[in-house]
């Protein structure tokens, strides 16, 4: 069996508009109505360093999940909209900005979901899928418990078919486990962001009393 990539990123988009998604051309599978998920890696092939900087890739890299929540409103200050927990989820407040171009995008991706590599102030490290979307849409109904023959029917394939493809995803990021699952899909850490974002802020934008 090959051995899992060495450092991937799980990328949960929220509130995204489509066509600053489809400019990336990256592929994006919709979790919810408001959130996309990539899954993505550093294409080492087609990096451009800036200074003498050395790959630095941790050989037991565990996935990091980041959460990038989209607000047109925002302005890039560094790092001042990263939220990084002990787990290795990560909440990142974005704007056009980062949208604007794949290269942009590809620079947020390495400052914060690349913990283990150099900062890419020193390079330009291009991002790319690791699995595709069909792979992340079996993926996503062995989540929600269909069996291989359950999600060929669903998606009109055989049941052979949807196993290769499950045994592809296990080649390209390890064993496909509960945890890893709700890693790729789960969307609490979001829905818990904005709620409490929510009941922070007023009906007007303002800060409630708590928040004073």
């Amino acid at each position: 069996m090959e051995n899992p990539v060495d450092s991937f990123t799980i990328v949960k988009l929220s509130g995204v508009p489509l066509d600053l998604l489809r400019n990336l051309s990256l592929p994006y599978f919709n979790i919810t109505d408001h959130t996309s998920l990539m899954v993505l890696q550093p294409n080492f092939e087609a990096l451009r360093f800036k200074a003498d900087t050395h790959r630095q890739v941790k050989s037991d890299h565990q996935p990091e999940v980041l959460n990038l929540i989209f607000d047109g409103q925002h302005i890039v200050q560094g790092n001042s909209g990263l939220s990084r927990s002990k787990t290795g989820t990560s909440i990142v407040l974005t704007g056009r900005a980062e949208f604007e171009s794949f290269e942009k995008f590809s620079s947020l991706i390495a400052d914060v979901g690349y913990s283990n590599l150099p900062s890419s102030s020193n390079f330009w490290l291009p991002t790319q899928s690791v699995l595709t979307y069909r792979e992340i849409e079996v993926l996503h109904h062995v989540y929600h418990g269909l069996s291989s023959k359950k999600i060929a029917d669903h998606l009109n394939l055989s049941s052979r078919t949807v196993e290769l493809h499950r045994q592809n995803c296990s080649k390209k990021i390890g064993p496909i486990t509960p945890r890893l699952l709700s890693m790729l899909f789960s969307s609490t850490a979001l829905k818990t962001y904005l709620w409490t974002k929510s009941f922070m802020l007023g009906e007007n934008g303002e800060k409630t009393a708590a928040m004073k």
